[in-house]
């Protein structure tokens, strides 16, 4: 009798759930508060210095922390921070795009291409627009757990920008981005604008390792 061929994998056209297997999400990690306004009666976003976390990390880290310890769980940049421009709907999200091409949903529900940006986009020429940047990024807390990320949402220039540099940083001096652990921080940083200047704490994050221990790395970095 033949031996039976032993499957461990669908494959061809109903090899459906490639797409499905993401990092597991373990909750979201907040960068402000909603605050209700005295004369209006409606909510409002503002900006804490701190981190908003959910219970399980404020158990490790406190109350109101700003700074947590984590490290990123691939060597694909664009894996663990992501950037799109998002309109925002009763039902959720209902577009989002890279700035040349988007996709929204229909009154069918189904996602079409169209170009972007679009006259939702706001700007200072139209300051009421529902649509603008944001950005995610992915970090796991092994001292929280070790199974999943906390995503980190940001729609300010200045965490992106910041963000965005310490990752280059962090890949031109060490080589890759995985499994090395790094110290996230709020940094007041005080921005000028339309003549303006404001106080605003941003998002930065850097390897914690002194420089002996980056030495140590860069002798043997396939440890």
């Amino acid at each position: 009798m033949e031996d039976s061929i032993k499957f461990t994998r669908l494959r061809g056209k109903v090899a459906n759930v490639e797409g499905m297997l993401r990092l597991k999400r373990l909750g979201k990690i907040r960068l402000g508060i909603k605050k209700l306004s005295a004369s209006t009666g409606k909510e409002y976003p503002s900006e804490t210095e701190y981190f908003v976390c959910p219970k399980e990390v404020r158990e490790v880290f406190g109350e109101q922390p700003t700074e947590l310890h984590g490290m990123f769980l691939s060597n694909d940049p664009e894996e663990i921070y992501q950037e799109k421009l998002a309109l925002y709907g009763s039902t959720g999200l209902k577009c989002h795009g890279n700035g040349e091409m988007a996709m929204r949903r229909n009154e069918e529900g189904k996602w079409e291409k169209r170009e972007c940006p679009c006259e939702f986009l706001k700007s200072d020429e139209h300051p009421n627009g529902q649509c603008g940047p944001q950005a995610h990024l992915m970090v796991m807390l092994p001292k929280v757990d070790l199974w999943g990320y906390y995503q980190i949402t940001t729609r300010g220039i200045n965490s992106r920008v910041s963000i965005l540099r310490d990752l280059k940083q962090m890949q031109d001096m060490l080589g890759r981005i995985a499994r090395i652990p790094i110290t996230l921080t709020r940094v007041p940083q005080e921005v000028t604008y339309k003549g303006k200047k404001k106080t605003h704490f941003i998002v930065t994050f850097k390897p914690s390792m002194d420089i002996d221990a980056v030495r140590e790395f860069l002798a043997n970095p396939a440890n």
